[in-house]
């Protein structure tokens, strides 16, 4: 059934997360230059998608959405 596919990251994350006990609101400090970019980018679209959804601008923050996870794709991944 797709909607099982749709869901099994949001289903198997946290028992991966919590096996290893990962803690997303604990900084992670790296000195790789890619790390670094994507902490800016990643908090450059925070403020982004605020702003947008502060205007109830939602095509401007799926734009921002689209545009990160072409930059993460290409760059990161």
């Amino acid at each position: 059934d797709h909607r099982d596919l749709h869901s099994f990251p949001t289903r198997r994350f946290p028992i991966y997360a919590n096996m290893h006990n990962f803690d997303a609101s604990t900084p992670v400090e790296s000195s790789n230059v890619l790390d670094t970019w994507l902490n800016a980018l990643t908090r450059q679209l925070g403020a982004d998608l605020e702003q947008a959804y502060e205007k109830y601008d939602s095509t401007v923050a799926v734009d921002k959405i689209k545009k990160y996870v072409d930059e993460l794709s290409t760059w990161y991944i």
